[in-house]
C-alpha cells in the first residue's frame, strides 16, 4: 500500500501559504485606476520645451473633460504634436508606487472620468483621468479561510497531488491494465 502525505487538508502552514500566494486579493490599499497622457519631455530639457510640452497638455484639458469613454480619452494622445506623446492605463494602490506628484492628483480625483490639471514629473506633463478606484480590502486569513479552502486550497492541493503522481510515472516504469480496473457502479 503506498501512503501519500502531503500535510493535513487543514494545515495552517499550507492555508498561509495559499493565503499569501494571494495576498493582493486579501489585503490591498486603495487602488486608483487612471489612465494618463504623458507629452515626454526630459528633466533637463530646456525650458521653452518644457513649456511647450506644458502647455500641450494644458489645451487636452477640456477635450480630455469632453471625453466619455477609456477610448476617446486614448485617442487624445495621437492628436498631439510636436512634442510626442502617448497614453497608458495604470492600476496603483500606493503613493509611493509612483512618483509623487502623479500619486497626488491620482488620488485627489474621485469620480470616473474626472480629468486632473497638468502634472509634472521627471518623465513629462501629464493629464490624468479617473477610471476607478477600489477601496482598500482587508481581510484577515481566518476570514478567508472558507475560501481558500474551497477555492485556492483544493485546487492547489490537487495540482500538487498531479505533479508527484506524474512524477512516480516518470521514476518508475508504469503498466496500465485498463481491461482489469472494474467498472464504476
Amino acid at each position: 500500500r503506498l501512503a501519500i502525505s502531503f500535510g493535513q487538508p487543514n494545515a495552517a502552514d499550507d492555508l498561509r501559504r495559499a493565503y499569501d500566494l494571494n495576498r493582493t486579493y486579501y489585503d490591498h490599499d486603495e487602488i486608483a485606476e487612471v489612465q494618463h497622457i504623458v507629452a515626454v519631455v526630459g528633466e533637463d530639457a530646456p525650458a521653452a520645451r518644457q513649456q511647450q510640452a506644458h502647455d500641450e497638455i494644458a489645451a487636452l484639458e477640456p477635450k480630455a473633460k469632453a471625453a466619455t469613454t477609456v477610448e476617446q480619452f486614448a485617442a487624445l494622445a495621437d492628436a498631439t504634436a510636436p512634442v510626442p506623446t502617448h497614453a497608458e492605463q495604470l492600476g496603483f494602490p500606493r503613493h509611493d508606487a509612483v512618483e509623487e506628484p502623479f500619486a497626488a492628483a491620482a488620488f485627489e480625483l474621485t469620480r470616473p472620468g474626472q480629468v486632473s490639471p497638468p502634472v509634472h514629473t521627471r518623465y513629462g506633463w501629464h493629464i490624468l483621468r479617473l477610471v476607478q478606484r477600489t477601496p482598500a480590502h482587508h481581510v484577515p486569513i481566518a476570514q478567508a479561510e472558507k475560501e481558500l479552502r474551497e477555492g485556492t486550497f483544493i485546487p492547489w492541493r490537487t495540482h500538487q497531488l498531479g505533479l508527484y503522481l506524474q512524477g512516480l510515472l516518470e521514476r518508475y516504469a508504469v503498466v496500465e491494465h485498463r481491461d482489469k480496473v472494474p467498472a464504476p457502479e
